[in-house]
């Protein structure tokens, strides 16, 4: 290495290289999501009657997202407790043990005969797209036969790929 800067292997003007396409200049913007393009819609939209039929979330008079008090309840319940009561370890690799359990009752009832029979099994996953990530990769892998996977109509963009 000469001269002041470390990081050049030589004096003299540095060297560039010509000027490349875009990694991204093949790949097409995708179609505006039916769901989310009906918000979109909606912002773009001037006339003072309207009303937004996009994603189904409680708003104020002035359309922001309201936030329900037992949901405010439980953040500051949850926040109490962080660091005392709730575990911060990794989980398991298919969820929290004692949150399954729980949520099979509450999906399927607490008297379920497919819950008493163990013929519902249960995984945690990051969220609703992420879960669905994960049983269509499973069900990829270890249903090879399996050549058709149903969504709802409309869907989330994301859903299909």
């Amino acid at each position: 290495v000469s001269g002041s800067n470390p990081h050049r292997l030589s004096e003299g003007p540095p060297i560039f290289a010509p000027p490349m396409a875009s990694l991204f200049a093949d790949v097409k913007q995708a179609p505006l999501d039916p769901i989310l393009g009906t918000t979109q819609l909606y912002n773009e939209d001037t006339d003072p009657r309207k009303i937004n039929l996009g994603v189904g979330a409680y708003r104020t008079e002035d359309g922001k997202p309201y936030v329900l008090n037992v949901i405010k309840e439980a953040e500051k319940e949850l926040l109490d407790n962080l660091g005392t009561k709730h575990n911060k370890e990794y989980a398991a690799i298919d969820g929290i043990k004692e949150l399954k359990p729980l949520t099979q009752a509450l999906v399927f009832g607490a008297d379920s005969a497919a819950v008493k029979e163990k013929r519902v099994a249960s995984v945690q996953a990051l969220s609703g797209t992420g879960a669905l990530r994960v049983v269509t990769e499973f069900a990829k892998v270890h249903f090879p036969g399996l050549s058709e996977i149903w969504s709802s109509d409309p869907t989330w963009g994301n859903h299909l790929a």
